[in-house]
């Protein structure tokens, strides 16, 4: 599906902000990502504590914390790494390890660095398909707090 709207939003990637048009307008592609995310939260979830049991050392990150805090999730990480905060270079908006961008360019592979900016991209399509293929794992994941959103 990639590869059909490929040559479209080289022309004009502005046409994809649109949730009726490119992959975000197949209900297809969007169930599928949906029940895909789904299962990637579930065993994630469920693998944690199973790990932690084990003994295996495991650090969650949320995005939206590290968002919220990013120096503080940052020093987290170097000392879950056994690495030292101090020698890190510093976070910037230039090295993109801050989050958000002045301006949002489509075609890069870094977007606005908004958090939840999900929800501009979904409409009552696409709210009904991932409530069926994923609301559990948005209220796990702590996005939702009941199926009425």
């Amino acid at each position: 599906m990639f590869a059909r709207f490929r040559p479209e939003f080289a022309r004009d990637a502005d046409r994809f902000r649109d949730p009726e048009h490119g992959l975000l307008g197949s209900d297809i592609w969007v169930r599928r990502t949906a029940r895909a995310w789904a299962r990637y939260i579930s065993h994630d979830f469920d693998a944690f504590p199973r790990l932690r049991a084990q003994g295996t050392p495991v650090h969650k990150i949320v995005y939206e914390d590290l968002h919220q805090n990013p120096h503080n999730g940052a020093e987290a990480i170097y000392r879950f790494l056994n690495l030292d905060p101090a020698e890190a270079e510093p976070l910037s908006v230039e090295t993109k390890t801050l989050p958000g961008f002045k301006q949002e360019d489509l075609k890069s592979a870094t977007r606005k660095g908004q958090s939840g900016d999900w929800r501009n991209y979904f409409n009552d399509r696409i709210k009904r398909i991932f409530k069926e293929e994923a609301g559990e794992a948005l209220i796990l994941a702590g996005y939702e707090k009941d199926l009425n959103w």
